[in-house]
């Protein structure tokens, strides 16, 4: 059997049609009875800087504490989750060790 373009450009005008009536009768869901306020005993944290719109750029810097035996995984894991947050915009993402903590062999800044 043969179709032609214009066969095939109705038929999928129609499915349109067909899924947008659906839409309308059947919603996903309804967004007005969401409650989005955080689960449980939320308190905001207090802010010691008094910060406005043109205050950044802001570095945020996180220190772990890693004992020598689990170095090795932890620098495991923290590759992952750089390739993890470089998946969602996350592009400055950087380790750096204390020269004097333990060997640098295994991490680098802008290691992959």
């Amino acid at each position: 059997m043969n179709y032609s373009l214009a066969w095939a450009l109705g038929w999928s005008a129609a499915a349109s049609m067909v899924v947008a009536v659906l839409g309308l009768k059947l919603p996903v869901s309804n967004r007005s009875g969401s409650d989005l306020e955080p689960w449980g005993e939320f308190a905001s944290p207090a802010v010691a800087l008094d910060l406005k719109p043109r205050s950044g750029p802001i570095l945020i810097t996180t220190e772990y504490s890693i004992s020598e035996e689990n170095v090795d995984v932890f620098l495991d894991v923290m590759r992952e989750r750089r390739h993890i947050q470089s998946r969602v915009g996350a592009r400055l993402d950087t380790d750096a060790r204390r020269s004097g903590d333990l060997p640098v062999d295994g991490l680098s800044p802008h290691a992959s």
